[in-house]
């Protein structure tokens, strides 16, 4: 069992988790979170997405490369 975490921008949600439907991983845990999202814009905090889904080693190779 492995643990996937992804942060990601709000616009990209929607689409990996299209992408994670088409290979059978619906179940996830999403959360809003805050981060700095640019290293030339410190202390500016943005929005972001947590991602965490729980897979077994059969499901890990294809859960990532959906995500990428």
């Amino acid at each position: 069992m492995r643990l996937v975490v992804v942060v990601l921008r709000p616009a990209q949600l929607e689409i990996v988790r299209g992408a994670l439907a088409r290979v059978q991983v619906t179940r996830m845990t999403i959360c809003d979170a805050q981060g700095y999202e640019e290293p030339s814009s410190p202390g500016m905090l943005v929005q972001q997405a947590l991602v965490e889904i729980a897979v077994n080693d059969d499901f890990l190779e294809r859960t990532v490369e959906a995500i990428a």
